[in-house]
């Protein structure tokens, strides 16, 4: 047996389940400072005597390496069965990591025991969009917005998909038109960006695309738009 799963079955799955946890509680900003999370949940694992501090990093390492290697391990001790938030957010943070195959099918698996899970159905949006197919991207983030109305992650990923689409109006007008909308939440900047830079409101787009850079998943999208806009106010 390798160092990593050296440790009993059982402190294994609960190194995996608390990271599955804080991923979902970190949701709300949308892009994860993957290092700094798991860095900070080996030290809580540590000093609550769950699992020393580097056995643990290696686990979730390993784990976000090849996550199928714990698929025997994830399904827990019998006495004590799995909490029920499956790998929603784990499947965000691939996508994140450019992994979006690997994310389509975790995303789908999910949505095979919980079809309705707004936050799934987002995870399958993202992995979607990642995979450049766009339309399916588009009618899997209508659905997450369509069971929760006031999911406003699912509502700023929409007005984005909308953007990358060539749809800059609409995009726009999504977004301005979302009930409690904010120019600065971090949800809305990228689809708001890229709607702005496709209408040809050049400066508002620099803006709000720089800032969208530091927030949003994948943001090569935004960066790409922000250089072809320099270059647009050079020539």
């Amino acid at each position: 047996m390798s160092t990593i799963t050296a440790l009993d079955d059982g402190t294994v799955f609960w190194v995996i389940t608390a990271l599955e946890r804080d991923l979902a509680q970190f949701e709300v900003f949308v892009r994860y400072n993957t290092d700094r999370l798991i860095d900070d949940l080996a030290h809580t694992l540590e000093s609550s005597d769950i699992c020393p501090r580097e056995q643990s990093l290696q686990i979730m390492e390993d784990y976000i390496r090849d996550p199928k290697k714990y698929d025997e391990i994830k399904r827990g001790p019998p006495d004590c069965p799995r909490p029920n938030h499956g790998t929603i957010y784990f499947s965000r943070l691939l996508s994140q990591l450019g992994r979006h195959e690997e994310a389509l099918g975790l995303a789908e698996a999910d949505l095979a025991a919980w079809p309705d899970s707004e936050t799934a159905w987002l995870s399958k949006s993202r992995a979607l969009y990642g995979l450049g197919r766009r339309e399916e991207a588009l009618a899997s983030v209508d659905m997450s917005v369509k069971l929760n109305p006031d999911y406003m992650i699912a509502a700023g990923f929409r007005a984005r998909i909308l953007a990358g689409m060539g749809r800059y109006r609409e995009a726009l007008d999504y977004a301005t038109g979302y009930p409690d909308y904010d120019l600065r939440s971090r949800y809305f900047l990228g689809g708001v960006g890229l709607a702005l830079a496709g209408l040809g409101r050049r400066e508002e787009a620099l803006d709000v695309l720089d800032s969208a850079t530091e927030f949003d998943t994948n943001p090569e999208e935004f960066e790409d738009a922000v250089r072809r806009l320099t270059v647009q106010g050079a020539a």
